[in-house]
């Protein structure tokens, strides 16, 4: 049996109730509609776990709204 797949670990598909194939289409039609967005390291550090910092650094380049995550102790 193949490893998870991003979005597919066993804590996020119980938390969505989908099927992990349910998840993969899912993040896939997201996948086709997102941009590209460079990454300019201006905001770091700003998160409890460096290894999120990414992640901001992404939605503030991009202008996100918002962040969508599961992660919810670092963000």
């Amino acid at each position: 049996m193949a490893a998870p797949g991003p979005g597919t670990r066993a804590e996020h598909v119980l938390a969505v109730q989908l099927q992990p194939s349910d998840v993969i289409d899912f993040l896939d039609a997201l996948a086709a509609l997102i941009k590209p967005i460079e990454i300019h390291y201006l905001w770091r550090p700003q998160v409890r776990d460096q290894a999120d910092d990414m992640v901001l650094e992404a939605a503030v380049n991009a202008m996100a709204d918002a962040i969508v995550s599961f992660n919810l102790k670092n963000f």
